[in-house]
C-alpha cells in the first residue's frame, strides 16, 4: 500500500517538475534520493 502511494507521488512530483525543471534540477534530485 506504501510503495504504491510513493510511487503514484513520484510520478506526480516528476510530472510537476517537469515544468519546474530548469529552476530546480537540486530539488528534483532531492525528491529522487528521498523517494528511492
Amino acid at each position: 500500500m506504501l510503495f504504491n502511494i510513493k510511487e503514484s507521488g513520484k510520478i506526480a512530483i516528476d510530472k510537476m517538475l517537469e515544468k519546474e525543471n530548469k529552476k530546480d534540477k537540486t530539488f528534483r534530485i532531492y525528491i529522487r534520493r528521498v523517494s528511492n
